[in-house]
C-alpha cells in the first residue's frame, strides 16, 4: 500500500513543476470535471487527458467498476488494482464527489465523476492548488 502511495506521490511532485497554472477553485474544476467525464461518455478518446497530464499540475485517470485502473499517465500503472485501497473503494462506492486524502507527504483532493455506467474520471490535484477543498471529505484509510 505504501508503493502505491509512494508512486503517486512521486507523480504529483513530478507533474507540479510542469506549469505556471494559478490556484484553482473547486467549483470550476468539478465543473471541468463534470464536463470531461461527459465527453468522453460520447467519445473515448484519451488524447485530451494526455495533454492535460501533460500540462496541468493535476491529473486524470479512470477506474472500471472493479478499480482497476484503465487509463493513467503512468503507462505502468495501466491494468493494475486499485480496489485493495480505501480511498478506491470509497471513489466506487460513491461515483460522484470528492475527497482530501494523504500520499506520502502531499495532500491531495481527488475529484470523481462516473464517465459511464462502468468507469468513473478521476482528476487529483495536490490540495495546495486548488482552494475551496475544505468541502471535501476527509479520507483516512
Amino acid at each position: 500500500m505504501k508503493r502505491i502511495y509512494t508512486i503517486t506521490a512521486l507523480i504529483i511532485s513530478m507533474l507540479c513543476g510542469c506549469a505556471a497554472e494559478q490556484v484553482r477553485d473547486i467549483g470550476s474544476m468539478e465543473a471541468r470535471i463534470s464536463e470531461t467525464a461527459a465527453a468522453l461518455k460520447q467519445n473515448n478518446n484519451f488524447s485530451e487527458l494526455e495533454k492535460h497530464n501533460r500540462s496541468g499540475r493535476g491529473y486524470y485517470y479512470i477506474l472500471n467498476k472493479n478499480g482497476i485502473v484503465i487509463y493513467h499517465p503512468g503507462k505502468g500503472l495501466i491494468g493494475s488494482d486499485f480496489s485493495r485501497f480505501g480511498f478506491v473503494r470509497k471513489i466506487l462506492a460513491e461515483k460522484n464527489g470528492c475527497i482530501r486524502s494523504e500520499a506520502g507527504a502531499v495532500s491531495r483532493i481527488i475529484l470523481f465523476r462516473e464517465k459511464a455506467g462502468d468507469e468513473i474520471l478521476c482528476y487529483t490535484i495536490p490540495e495546495n492548488e486548488i482552494t475551496g477543498a475544505e468541502k471535501c471529505e476527509k479520507y483516512q484509510d
